[in-house]
């Protein structure tokens, strides 16, 4: 039975996010579509491309990129955890420092301070 079309996913708020944030939803990242305070409901977009914060590291269209939870950028080195694994299992045991945000949509130089992200 269809539900609806999944480009948004329904999210309680953990803290306070201010639109096009990057929420972390266990093994997934989205993008808040409004501000909003603790314990409030909104919309997290699950799908598109996006701007978003990286490194100084330069990344080329297509390649695999994460977002890491604890510098609050994208960059393209995987998961401590899924260093050694195959694609499959790292994605499922990628809960440590960082998450599969998607892919590079356009090269970015590693001058840039973003890069644009299709996500998910």
């Amino acid at each position: 039975m269809f539900r609806r079309q999944g480009e948004n996913l329904d999210y309680v708020c953990t803290e306070d996010v201010v639109r096009g944030d990057v929420i972390v939803i266990n093994d997934v990242i989205g993008i808040a579509a409004t501000s909003a305070t603790t314990g409030d409901l909104i919309a997290v977009y699950m799908e598109g491309v996006f701007a978003l914060p990286k490194g100084e590291e330069e990344l080329k269209q297509g390649q695999k990129v994460y977002y890491d939870k604890t510098t609050k950028k994208i960059t393209a080195t995987a998961p401590t955890a899924a260093a050694a694994l195959a694609e499959e299992e790292a994605v499922a045991l990628a809960a440590d420092d960082k998450v599969l945000a998607g892919i590079v949509w356009e090269d970015a130089a590693a001058s840039a301070g973003k890069v644009f992200v299709k996500i998910n």
